[in-house]
C-alpha cells in the first residue's frame, strides 16, 4: 500500500474511533503504530477499502457509527474516486484538503454533524458528479467555486443552516 494512502487510513481509525465502529473487519487486526504500510492485499481486505494499483480507489464506510472528525489526511489520497462517510456521527468542519481528490467522482458526507462552511477548495474537484453535504450543520453561504464542478449531476444541500442566495454560477451548471 502507498505510504500516503497508509498515512491517510490510520489517520481516519485513529481519528473515528475505529475500534468502536460497528465493523471494522481487518481494521482491527492491524497494528497502526508500524510505520511500515501493510500489503496490499491485507488492507484491501479491510471493510469498506477498495484498492487498486496499491493506491485505495473506494472508501465506503456508511452507516458504521464513525466519530470524530474527518482527518485532513484523506485529501491524501490521490486515487480516490468514491468516498462515502454517510449516517455516521461525524463532527468537527470538512476539511479543505479534500478539495486535493482530483479524480473524486461521489463524496457523500450526509446524515452526520458537520459543522463550519463549505469549503470553497471543493470546487476544484472537476470529475465530481455526486456531492451530498445534507443534513448536517453547515452554516456559511453556498460558495461560489462549486459552480466549476462541470460534470455535477446531484448536488444535495438541504437541511443545513445555510444561508445567503444560491449563487449564479450553479444555476448555469
Amino acid at each position: 500500500l502507498h505510504e500516503d494512502d497508509y498515512a491517510a487510513l490510520k489517520a481516519l481509525y485513529q481519528s473515528t474511533d475505529g475500534a468502536n465502529w460497528y465493523s471494522n473487519y481487518g481494521w482491527n487486526k492491524w497494528n497502526f503504530n508500524r510505520s511500515i504500510p501493510p500489503n496490499t492485499s491485507i488492507a484491501n481486505s479491510w471493510r469498506g477499502v477498495t484498492i487498486s494499483n496499491n493506491r485505495v480507489n473506494q472508501l465506503l464506510l456508511k452507516y458504521n457509527n464513525l466519530t470524530g472528525e474527518i482527518p485532513k489526511e484523506l485529501g491524501n489520497l490521490s486515487n480516490l474516486q468514491v468516498l462515502n462517510l454517510g449516517n455516521n456521527q461525524l463532527t468537527g468542519e470538512i476539511p479543505s484538503e479534500l478539495g486535493n481528490l482530483s479524480k473524486l467522482d461521489y463524496l457523500y458526507l450526509y446524515n452526520n454533524q458537520l459543522t463550519g462552511e463549505i469549503p470553497n477548495e471543493l470546487g476544484n474537484l472537476s470529475n465530481l458528479q455526486r456531492l451530498y453535504l445534507d443534513n448536517n450543520k453547515l452554516t456559511g453561504e453556498i460558495p461560489e467555486q462549486l459552480g466549476n464542478l462541470s460534470n455535477l449531476q446531484r448536488l444535495d444541500l438541504e437541511d443545513n443552516k445555510l444561508t445567503g442566495e444560491i449563487p449564479q454560477s450553479i444555476h448555469d451548471l
